[in-house]
């Protein structure tokens, strides 16, 4: 692990200057100077700041609405066709952590209907839009299938066929632990998909 936190500090930093920094660097990272103020930029870092102190900051500030969900991003597209290549046609589990407003489960389970899905987030908000999502298009989500807490701290009840950990690690305060933290909830064998952010502040927005 030691060997892939060298390898994958500097990448994951630079995945996401404000957050990585935030994380990574503690805080190091000034606020904006009123000399360059960038009201876009402001809103961002100020984002990024209250997030690691209130969880609910992203559920109540960024769009989940519905139609947004129901899109599909070229990242997790990408991610569908892994998953599709590593089990085929049998039925598997899946784990996502930071599960955010449900988008990556629900196109899991529309393109993989045996499926069985699990979710993880901090945001009590963002745990219940999931599964009110997930709920109201397929048939068998139980209520509690969006675990609530932090990542580190809520107990591996089961491990997945496949993890998936999408722009959750440029947050963390050490990137190797999450790492590790998704290999614990991965079956021996069972694949993991991670993803970050990477290109301009703009991107992040």
């Amino acid at each position: 692990m030691h060997l892939l936190h060298q390898q994958y500090q500097n990448l994951i930093y630079h995945s996401d200057l404000i957050a990585a920094q935030h994380a990574l660097l503690d805080r190091k990272y000034s606020a904006p100077s009123d000399s360059s103020f960038d009201p876009e930029r402001f809103r961002v870092y100020d984002l990024l700041e209250r997030h690691h102190k209130d969880p609910e900051v992203y559920n109540e500030h960024v769009d989940w609405e519905i139609p947004l969900l129901l899109q599909i991003p070229e990242r997790m597209e990408k991610a569908l066709e892994y998953i599709k290549a590593f089990v085929g046609d049998k039925p598997f589990t899946c784990m996502d952590i930071g599960v955010g407003g449900g988008r990556f489960l629900f196109h899991v389970l529309k393109n993989f209907p045996t499926a069985q899905v699990q979710g993880l987030d901090f945001s009590k908000g963002l745990a219940a839009r999931c599964t009110k999502l997930l709920q109201e298009h397929y048939q068998g989500i139980a209520d509690d299938v969006i675990l609530i807490g932090d990542m580190y701290e809520v107990p591996v009840n089961q491990q997945a066929d496949v993890t998936f950990c999408a722009e959750v690690l440029e947050h963390q305060q050490d990137v190797v632990a999450g790492f590790t933290k998704a290999d614990e909830w991965t079956k021996p064998g069972g694949l993991i998909i991670i993803t970050v952010p990477y290109g301009p502040l703009e991107a992040i927005s």
